[in-house]
């Protein structure tokens, strides 16, 4: 037992590091496959996820805004993903909703007051929540 774990542990440590370039194109190509993959509800979860992700971010009020600007990317493409030919009222109330959301995020900034993130965090929650449970 102890020879196998001296084994184990030695396959482990003597495996050269794999390049960087590899893992990051291995990395792609599973986000890749992953996404073409996911169910339309599963997709938006995790698009709502990494919004979220950007508005609660540590560097979200920087001076760069760099979270900021990725969120506010993210909440336009999900308004720009809307299909009104299946349901006209709710794709409206959904893109008042997230231009809403976009608003506060350009005002948050803007004005450099984070208190506003906590409000468009908490709304992304709570309609991620909803696409959960449908993609579920």
């Amino acid at each position: 037992r102890r020879r196998a774990q001296r084994l184990r542990s030695h396959a482990v440590t003597s495996q050269p590091p794999l390049p960087a370039s590899l893992l990051s194109h291995v990395a792609a190509a599973y986000r890749k496959t992953r996404v073409a993959t996911s169910s339309d509800a599963l997709l938006l979860v995790e698009v709502h996820d990494a919004a979220i992700a950007c508005v609660l971010s540590p560097g979200a009020m920087s001076e760069a805004g760099h979270p900021l600007i990725r969120a506010h990317a993210l909440i336009s493409e999900l308004q720009a993903t809307l299909q009104s030919e299946h349901d006209p009222a709710l794709a409206n109330e959904l893109s008042s909703f997230y231009d809403a959301l976009l608003q506060r995020i350009v005002e948050a900034y803007l004005q450099e007051q984070p208190e506003p993130l906590m409000g468009v965090a908490a709304a992304l929650r709570e309609l991620r929540s909803a696409w959960a449970h449908l993609s579920h």
